[in-house]
């Protein structure tokens, strides 16, 4: 399931740059044929070549790999996350110094 729907946006991003199989594949240096059977969902793409094409193209990963819905609900947890951190950030450096530092120290261990 996941395999089609990747394929179809591969193939969507394409043809919206107008390009060819032939030509797409070219510039991201894989076989046409892949690329064909990548499109149509018969094979999965690999995450190589998600990247390059991404990367060739200046275009996010997420774009082929998130639907719309996963993409505001990632969105929305980001800056949930975001805004937890910079409370506790804040409330960091209302500590001491020495507390801040056993804190630090902790997260330290689990990097």
């Amino acid at each position: 399931m996941r395999a089609k729907l990747i394929g179809q946006r591969i193939r969507e991003f394409r043809k919206g740059l107008g390009l060819t199989q032939r030509e797409f594949a070219g510039r991201i240096l894989i076989n046409p044929a892949y690329l064909s059977q990548v499109e149509q969902g018969a094979q999965q793409v690999g995450m190589k070549t998600l990247e390059m094409i991404s990367r060739t193209f200046s275009s996010d990963l997420s774009n082929f790999l998130l639907t719309e819905d996963e993409k505001k609900r990632w969105k929305q947890t980001s800056r949930t996350i975001a805004k937890a951190l910079g409370e506790f950030i804040d409330e960091l450096y209302k500590l001491p110094p020495k507390k801040q530092k056993i804190i630090l120290d902790f997260f330290h261990l689990w990097r």
